[in-house]
C-alpha cells in the first residue's frame, strides 16, 4: 500500500520568475522505500533516478528548471559570475519581476547562493553518471554540506587519473597533415597563478582541516605550528609571541604581524590584486568574425611573507617571515592550439620543470595520445633535463612559444636557439612555394589566452576548499570545452575522437 504526501515549495522557473507550487512524494509500506521528485530513499540512501531531469530539487523546499541551473553555469563559465551574483542577478532581475512575490507563502519565493551552488553540484554530478552511464548515490541523512562530499571527492581522483576526456580530440586547428601523409599533433603547457590554500609545509599536498589553518592535521600533530614564523629557524616560539628569543626574529615577525593589521598594507595589496576583466572567455579562431581581444593582468595573491632589512646595515641577509597561510603555487594546463583544456593540475611549491615533466609522462602515459610537439615556455632547460635521458621524450619536439621565445631567451644561449627554436620545425610553419615562413600554422599563445580566463576565478575560488576548488575548475574547464568544440564544428575545423590503431 503506498501513501502519498505532498507539501508546499518553490519552483525556480527561467521565464516565469520563482513560483509556488506543491512537490508530491510517494512511499511504498510495503518496501520502506520513498519515492521523490529526482530520487528514492531506501534505508538512509539516496539514489538519484537515470540521466537529467527537466526540475531539480536544490534545497529542502526549493526546485529549480535545469534550464535555469545551465544559465547559472553559463554566467559562471563566459563572465566570471559568482553563485551569490548568480542568485543576486535572479532575484532582482527574474524572481521579482516575473514571480509571484506579493504570493503569501511560507518560503522565500527568491534563491540563495547555497542553493545556486547546490544546484551546479548535483546537476554536474549527474551529467558525469549520465555520460558514465552509472547513478549517483549519496547520503540522505547528515549534514546537507557535505552530502556531496564523496562523490564530488570520487570525481576529482577521477579526472586528475583519467583526464578531462580529450586525450583523443583532432581537429585542424590542433592536428596537422603533412605531404607526407603523417600528422603533427600539438599542445601548450603553461601556468597560472591561481590556488588554494594549503599546509604551509612546502610541497605538502594534505588538505587542511579547515581553511583558517596554517598547517594539515599531520603537520599540526607535529607541531609545525609551535616553531618561529622566521623561515628556515627550527627553534621554537616564545610564548604566543610566534616568534623565538632571537631579537632580530622578534622585531621581524612583529613588523610583519603589525603590517598585516595595517590599512595602508591591506589597501596596497588590493590594488596588486586587481584583475581587468577579459572581454570573451573563448579563444579566438583565426577565421571568426569576432573582434575580441583579450586582456588580463598577472594575478597575485595577498602575501604571506615579508622580508625585513637588516637594521645595523651591515648586509646581512634579510630575514623572511611566513606568519599567514600559504596557498598553492598555480595551476598547471595542457591546452591544445584549438583551446581545448586537455589536462589540469595543482602544483603546490613551484612551477618546478621536473613536475612538468612528471605531468606530461603522467598525461600521456597511453603512447596513442602522446602530440608530436610541446610548447612549454621553460623547454629549453626541459630539453636538456630529459633528451637522450628519458626515452618518453625520444619523438617529441620541445619547442618554446614564438612569443616567449622572442621575448624571454637569450639569442646566446645555443642550445635553446638551435634545439628549442619552434623555426627549426617546418612542421610548425606555413611555408609558401618558395619554402619562405608566412606564418604559424599552430596558435602557441592558446594557453596565455586559456590562463586570461581562469585567472578571472581568483576571486571566486580564493577560500574554497582543495575539493571544492577542483571540481568547480574542472566543470568550468569541461563546460568552456563544450562550448569550444561546438565552435569549432561550426568553424569548420572538422574536431573528432580518433580510434587509436
Amino acid at each position: 500500500m503506498n501513501k502519498v504526501e505532498q507539501r508546499r515549495v518553490v519552483l525556480l522557473t527561467l521565464d516565469r520568475g520563482a513560483v509556488p507550487a506543491t512537490s508530491i512524494h510517494l512511499y511504498c509500506e510495503a518496501c520502506k522505500i520513498n519515492y521523490h521528485h529526482n530520487y528514492k530513499v531506501d534505508r538512509g540512501q539516496r539514489t538519484y533516478y537515470e540521466g537529467v531531469p527537466v526540475v531539480l530539487q536544490i534545497g529542502e523546499h526549493h526546485f529549480a528548471e535545469v534550464q535555469l541551473i545551465n544559465a547559472w553555469i553559463n554566467l559562471m563559465v563566459l563572465a566570471w559570475v559568482s553563485a551569490t551574483n548568480c542568485a543576486r542577478w535572479y532575484n532582482v532581475s527574474i524572481a521579482m519581476r516575473r514571480g509571484h512575490h506579493d504570493t503569501p507563502w511560507q518560503f522565500k519565493l527568491g534563491v540563495t547562493s547555497d542553493q545556486v551552488y547546490d544546484g551546479f553540484t548535483i546537476l554536474s554530478l549527474l551529467e558525469d553518471c549520465a555520460r558514465r552511464q552509472t547513478v549517483l548515490q549519496v547520503s540522505h541523512t547528515g549534514d546537507e554540506k557535505v552530502r556531496f562530499a564523496q562523490a564530488v571527492f570520487d570525481r576529482n581522483e577521477r579526472l586528475r587519473e583519467g583526464g578531462l576526456g580529450y586525450h583523443y580530440h583532432s581537429c585542424t586547428k590542433c592536428t596537422r597533415r603533412n605531404n607526407d601523409n603523417t600528422t603533427t599533433k600539438v599542445v601548450v603547457i603553461d601556468g597560472v597563478t591561481l590556488g588554494h590554500p594549503c599546509c604551509a609545509v612546502h610541497n605538502c599536498t594534505l588538505p587542511l582541516k579547515s581553511n583558517r589553518h596554517r598547517y594539515c592535521p599531520k603537520h599540526l600533530e607535529e607541531g609545525e605550528d609551535t616553531y618561529c614564523c622566521v623561515v628556515g629557524c627550527r627553534a621554537l616560539a616564545v610564548g604566543s609571541t610566534r616568534s623565538c628569543s632571537i631579537p632580530s626574529h622578534i622585531t621581524a615577525v612583529k613588523e610583519r604581524l603589525e603590517m598585516g593589521k595595517a590599512r595602508f598594507y591591506l589597501k596596497s595589496q588590493l590594488e596588486k590584486s586587481k584583475a581587468i576583466q577579459i572581454i570573451s572567455s573563448l579563444p579566438r579562431l583565426a577565421d571568426d568574425d569576432e573582434n575580441d581581444h583579450d586582456e588580463h593582468a598577472d594575478v597575485s595573491d595577498v602575501e604571506i611573507d615579508t622580508e625585513s632589512s637588516d637594521p645595523t646595515g651591515k648586509g646581512a641577509p634579510k630575514i623572511r617571515v611566513q606568519a599567514g597561510r600559504t596557498r598553492t603555487h598555480n595551476q598547471q594546463l595542457f591546452v591544445a592550439p584549438c583551446g581545448l583544456v586537455i589536462a589540469r593540475d595543482t602544483f603546490y611549491g613551484a612551477e618546478a620543470v621536473g613536475s612538468v615533466v612528471k605531468m606530461i609522462e603522467k598525461v600521456y602515459k597511453n603512447p596513442d595520445t602522446c602530440p608530436n610537439h610541446i610548447f612549454f615556455d621553460n623547454n629549453c632547460i626541459l630539453s636538456k633535463m630529459v633528451k637522450g635521458k628519458r626515452k618518453f621524450f625520444d619523438d617529441i619536439g620541445l619547442t618554446v612559444d614564438v612569443f616567449h621565445f622572442g621575448s624571454k631567451h637569450k639569442v646566446t644561449d645555443l642550445y635553446c636557439q638551435t634545439k628549442c627554436n619552434p623555426a627549426h620545425f617546418e612542421e610548425l610553419q606555413i611555408l609558401d612555394d618558395n619554402g619562405v615562413n608566412q606564418g604559424w600554422y599552430f596558435n602557441s599563445s592558446v594557453a596565455e589566452q586559456t590562463n586570461a580566463w581562469i585567472g578571472g576565478y581568483l576571486a571566486i575560488c580564493r577560500e574554497m576548499r582543495v575539493d571544492r576548488f577542483n571540481f568547480f575548475l574542472d566543470e568550468m574547464i569541461l563546460r568552456r570545452n563544450a562550448i569550444i568544440l561546438d565552435k569549432l564544428h561550426k568553424a569548420g575545423a572538422n574536431p573528432f575522437m580518433y580510434v587509436p590503431t
